[in-house]
């Protein structure tokens, strides 16, 4: 939270949306201390995710859609995520790879300020990338 301090409940970095965060403070089933066994898998996943053998697992044929937004502090400020775009692009051989950077955006795109945008440009990706449906 450090590039949003000083900020009223430690979790700005979640959204721009003070109602989201708040909602997130006040839920008792969020913001806990997780168990170390967590961290453990969390660490192992990271581990798999970011190597070439995960990456080569998805066909180059496969269209895919990154979003991120440019304040996240998790995905590095937006840059951490063009690097994995970049990777991907670089190992796959993937060419329909699509990186959207949500100009102010944090960490939860889908609870964001500008989240209808997020939500029409995923769909519309979504329509553009999925062959149309025949009639029957």
């Amino acid at each position: 939270n450090k590039y949003f301090s000083p900020g009223e409940t430690g979790r700005e970095w979640l959204t721009r949306d003070k109602e989201i965060v708040k909602a997130y403070v006040d839920d008792p089933a969020c913001g806990f201390i997780c168990t170390a066994g967590f961290y453990r898998d969390l660490a192992e996943g990271l581990r798999f995710i970011a190597s070439k053998k995960a990456y080569r697992s998805v066909p180059d044929s496969l269209p895919l859609l990154f979003v991120s937004g440019d304040s996240d502090p998790v995905g590095n400020m937006g840059k951490g995520v063009a690097v994995v775009t970049e990777r991907f692009r670089k190992i796959t051989g993937t060419h329909d790879l699509t990186l959207y950077m949500n100009r102010g955006g944090r960490h939860e795109n889908l609870n964001e300020t500008n989240r209808t945008e997020i939500y029409e440009l995923i769909l519309n990706w979504i329509k553009d990338h999925t062959p149309a449906k025949q009639e029957a």
